[in-house]
Parts: C-alpha cells; structure tokens; sequence
C-alpha cells in the first residue's frame, strides 16, 4: 500500500511538472508569435503594403481589418481598373492548375481618402474537391507616388518634344524672314557694284533699299535677341514716359 501510494505520489508530481512545462513552451510559443505578428505588421506598414484575403465560397473580402461583399468591389475600384479584377479570376478559373495572379496595377478608394495606386500580387491558398480555388491571400503595395513620378516623367518628356518642335519651327522661321533682307541688301548691291551706267536716281533707290534691308534685318536680330534674354530671365526694361494722347 505504502508502494502505491509513493508510485501515485510521484505521477501526480510528474503529471504537474509536465503541465508547468507545457504552459511555459505554450507562453514561449505564444509570445514567439506575438513577436513575429509584431515584426510583421511593421514590416508592412514602413513598405506601405497591406495584406488582403477572398473568400469565394462566402463572397467576402477582407482587408483594413473589415470585411465587404464581393459584389461591393467595383464600388472601390477605378472604373478604368475594374476589368483588371475580372481579368484576373478569369485567368485562375480558365485553368486550375495556376497558383498565383497576375501580377498587375490599379488604383483603390477602399479607405476613401481617393484613389491610390497599388500593384497588387495574390496566390491561392484553398481549393475545392474538384481543384477550384476557394480562399486567395494576397498583398497590395503602395505605387502612388511612383505613378506620380512616372506621370511627371511622361509630361516632361511630352514638354521636351513640343518645345523642341517650337524651337525648330521658329529657327525655320527666322530662317525665311532673315533671308528675305539680306537677299535685297545682296543683290542690290551686286547691282550697285557691277553696273555701271546706273542712273543717280537709280543709285539712291538702290542704297535706300540697302538700308530699309538693313534696318529691318538689324531688327530681326535684335528681336532674336531679345527672346533669347527672355528665355534666360536677363530681360531688361527701359521704362519711359508716353503721351498716350
């Protein structure tokens, strides 16, 4: 008797170490998890990406911590972008035997603050009997502000090639109006100096010519200039008094 009752002692004292020893693995365990879940979620916020889930078998999505119908989806994507949903599940339905999405971009209004850009990455996590998938866990990155910067990107390269084509038009321009005066000032005065039996009068129509020419090619060139000091911001203004009567 006295046997059995140290034999019972030392199971009750073995049962209670072993649950002490299990409640610490299990706190380790827990605290572990929490740690990691911490990690995480900072991980996701400082790379500005968030985690999203599809059930379709309940037709839910759920992300931000709340849940919405999946007929409510079209109500938080860009009408340009909604195709970009339907695309994608057509691509797994057509063909079981996908794991992942399509990687693709578009722009949400979820938290309606507006739309932002989110390159959105997904892959299926359950399927049916018959191989269907059931649950898609994904993630969506934050691009906003490098579809702002590519936007920039665009607009700037699209002000380049249309300032260029005013450059070379202008040049073409200038290129007429330039030749114009001084191919008067030339030949007149290939005329003045290889005639020599010219009238005074003539002479004096031919010089006057020159200079009105001359004049007006200076005037050119000093407009040319002065767009030039435009463009560079070194304009200078001679203010002066006018009778406007």
């Amino acid at each position: 008797g006295g046997s059995l009752g140290i034999v019972l002692v030392l199971m009750l004292l073995g049962y209670a170490w072993a649950q002490r020893k299990l409640r610490i693995v299990n706190n380790r365990t827990n605290s572990e998890l929490e740690h990691l879940n911490h990690i995480l979620q900072v991980v996701l916020e400082a790379s500005d990406v968030f985690p999203w889930a599809l059930d379709l078998t309940k037709n839910e999505l759920r992300v931000f911590g709340k849940t919405y119908d999946i007929e409510d989806i079209h109500k938080f994507i860009h009408p340009d972008d909604i195709n970009t949903y339907y695309d994608n599940m057509a691509y797994l339905m057509e063909d079981y035997s996908r794991q992942t999405l399509k990687e693709n971009k578009a722009r949400f209004n979820i938290l309606k603050t507006g739309y932002i850009w989110y390159k959105m990455r997904g892959i299926v996590d359950k399927r049916d009997d018959n191989g269907k998938p059931t649950y898609i866990i994904g993630s969506a990155e934050n691009i906003d502000k490098q579809k702002q910067i590519e936007q920039y990107l665009v607009e700037t390269r699209e002000k380049a090639i249309e300032s260029n084509n005013l450059k070379t038009a202008f040049l073409a321009n200038m290129s007429h109006e330039i030749r114009t005066p001084l191919n008067a000032i030339v030949g007149y005065a290939d005329l003045l100096a290889t005639s020599g039996d010219l009238s005074k009068d003539d002479r004096e129509f031919f010089n006057q010519n020159i200079q009105t020419n001359k004049e007006q090619l200076m005037q050119l060139f000093n407009d040319i200039l002065d767009l030039s000091k435009i463009e560079a911001g070194v304009l200078d203004f001679n203010c002066d008094m006018v009778n406007m009567t």
